[in-house]
């Protein structure tokens, strides 16, 4: 697919002198976005569940929690 995009003129120097502007560079640079706003999103929604129980968690809970969560997302990783 081809695009057009308009972009400030230093943000298009910097690009260029750091090779991002070839295609595959470009496209990894997108896959990587894409990977970070999806994480803050899970990130977000883990938050947002947290704080919705009742009573409140403690930090050592809250801890506990992130640390199953990212050792569940490991395991799949691998």
């Amino acid at each position: 697919m081809e695009i057009t995009v308009n972009l400030p003129e230093d943000i298009v120097e910097g690009a260029q002198a750091e090779g991002l502007l070839d295609d595959r560079r470009l496209a990894d640079v997108l896959r990587a976005e894409i990977t970070r706003v999806k994480a803050a999103r899970r990130l977000g929604q883990m938050v947002a569940a947290i704080h919705a129980v009742e009573p409140p968690l403690t930090e050592a809970e809250i801890q506990a929690e992130l640390d199953a969560r990212k050792a569940d997302r490991l395991a799949q990783e691998s």
